[in-house]
């Protein structure tokens, strides 16, 4: 029987760079973890609660029973691949960023999880500052995606009211 491999992640910052606090924009967003790796997903929650509200749930079922419930602006998961692409199949990436945070694996493994739908792969051990960025980088895209597709369908609106207004100075 192989041991378990326990490697927390880092919360070490740079020494000459202060940690970069999230946009008020990004701030408290929710972030659903799937996580099945105990002392991963304990430093994971303990990495993000300080500035944005943590749910945890365990398998795909949880995750999409979650998703029905409640608003999620980004999931962090591991490489659980069938619960990746459960989630991908209903919740397109610009919905739903998915960060994953994986065991150290082969550069094919990391392919495979972007190619199932993950935004982004961090390699366990993980430095804090690093989930940081990569939660605000893809929670900065979805909210510029948001933006894009409110002003789309304000658009469509309006050329609705135009389409009618010609319809009614014709009749």
């Amino acid at each position: 029987m192989k041991p378990e491999m326990v490697s927390p992640i880092s919360m070490s910052q740079p020494s000459n760079q202060p940690a970069i606090p999230a946009p008020e924009s990004i701030r408290r967003a929710t972030i659903l973890i799937a996580v099945e790796d105990a002392v991963v997903r304990e430093d994971v929650i303990r990495l993000l609660e300080a500035e944005y509200r943590v749910t945890v749930c365990e398998g795909a079922d949880a995750v999409m029973s979650q998703m029905a419930s409640m608003r999620c602006d980004l999931l962090v998961m591991d490489e659980r691949m069938q619960t990746l692409q459960t989630v991908r199949a209903t919740f397109g990436a610009a919905q739903l960023p998915i960060v994953a945070v994986v065991r150290a694996a082969a550069a094919s493994e990391s392919a495979a999880l972007i190619t199932a739908g993950a935004n982004s792969v961090l390699h366990h051990p993980v430095e804090g500052e690093l989930l940081h960025a990569h939660i605000r980088q893809q929670m900065s895209i979805k909210q510029h995606i948001d933006e894009q597709q409110t002003k789309i369908e304000h658009m469509k609106e309006i050329f609705e009211k135009k389409d009618r207004l010609m319809h009614m100075a014709a009749h």
